[in-house]
């Protein structure tokens, strides 16, 4: 802005021609200097992105996140996803918590949307789930709270795909999906990163929601480890209405996960 008001300076003391000359020579300096700091903002942007390693899967991930558990398998940089066309729902979903990636947050609030990555057949839209039968709510598998370290990575929690429908009463209650996410907090904050693979079970014919049917699940799992901790833990929450308990009371034995 300096800059320019010096060249209006320089122009209304110029005859016509030296006014064109200086003109030209000052529309050309300020297209330099909107393109270079055009560049400085891209290059901020792209060192934001990489704030993130993209997530890799393993053995033990493979064998629940694979392209015969899965319809379609949609990586989101951030997060792997075993989608169902069928369910129109997730059914596995692996993320990596790291505690450097908790001290900035995000305060914004974002809507979910839909998923590029499917077709309008095969995913489910938010009227789905505002107003439903069972009075659920739509809640993000993968935690926003996890990925608010850049904006990027916070939107990929948003998406359609990385959400399924929960009781108000499981959804709200500090003890139970609430519990598990501070409980993660609390881990990756004492080990230093953690894996979570999440589990969501719906039965043969599951209850549906919505004008396009998306599937609602009977109960979910998660299994949060770390190997170089030689630490597991596993747990279960059935999709029902039902009183409060400490964490501890859905914790199960991680064998029964794996035999499912």
């Amino acid at each position: 802005m300096k800059l320019f008001l010096i060249f209006i300076f320089i122009y209304i003391n110029l005859n016509a021609f030296e006014m064109k000359e200086v003109l030209n020579l000052s529309l050309e300096i300020m297209e330099k200097y909107n393109e270079k700091d055009s560049i400085t903002k891209d290059k901020t942007i792209i060192k934001e992105e990489n704030d993130y390693q993209q997530i890799k899967s393993n053995s033990f991930v493979d064998k629940f996140i694979n392209n015969k558990q899965c319809s379609q398998i949609l990586n989101k940089f951030y997060y792997l996803n075993c989608y169902d066309y069928n369910l129109k729902s997730s059914k596995f979903v692996y993320y990596k918590i790291e505690k450097d990636k908790l001290k900035t947050n995000i305060e914004e609030k974002l809507q979910f949307y839909p998923d590029i990555d499917l077709t309008k057949k095969q995913s489910s839209e938010v009227s789905d789930y505002v107003k439903n039968q069972y009075h659920m709510n739509q809640i993000n598998i993968v935690p926003h709270e996890f990925f608010s370290h850049n904006i990027k990575a916070l939107k990929s929690t948003y998406v359609n795909s990385n959400s399924i429908s929960l009781f108000d009463m499981l959804k709200n209650d500090k003890n139970s999906w609430l519990g598990l996410i501070n409980y993660e907090k609390k881990l990756v904050n004492y080990l230093g990163e953690i894996n979570v693979l999440v589990g969501i079970e719906y039965s043969k014919n599951p209850r549906v929601i919505g004008k396009n049917k998306i599937s609602v699940p009977d109960g979910f799992w998660k299994i949060i480890f770390n190997d170089e901790n030689n630490f597991k833990h596993c747990f279960y929450i059935e999709n029902k209405e039902q009183e409060n308990q400490k964490i501890d009371k859905y914790e199960i034995d991680c064998k029964k996960i794996i035999l499912r």
